[in-house]
């Protein structure tokens, strides 16, 4: 079952509820301000595993999608901007992941 490119934001969307759980795994345990409520390293490997599988399929789909929703003579500057949009939003991601450090610490 794949989502439509109508429904592709909601999946993108749950894929925000990864925050809270990696901020619950054992990361940083003896400089942590909160408490550990997954300290089972089995379940914070499950969690990447999931969140690697839905980054890869979520931005695969909107990548087949982009040429597609836009009229033919744009698709390829679309599809050019999908994937500036990708590589941005990875790097976003892993400057964010400071401010989170600081948040858990």
């Amino acid at each position: 079952m794949t989502p439509s490119p109508k429904h592709l934001h909601y999946l993108v969307l749950l894929r925000f509820l990864f925050i809270p759980f990696f901020l619950a795994c054992n990361y940083l345990p003896s400089e942590r301000k909160w408490a550990v409520t997954f300290s089972n390293d089995y379940i914070y490997a499950i969690g990447s595993a999931l969140m690697a599988f839905t980054s890869g399929y979520t931005s695969a789909l909107a990548m087949m999608y982009v040429p597609k929703s836009v009229p033919v003579r744009w698709a390829s500057t679309a599809a050019m901007m999908a994937s500036a949009a990708v590589i941005i939003g990875i790097l976003a991601g892993v400057q964010f992941s400071i401010v989170l450090r600081h948040l858990v610490t």
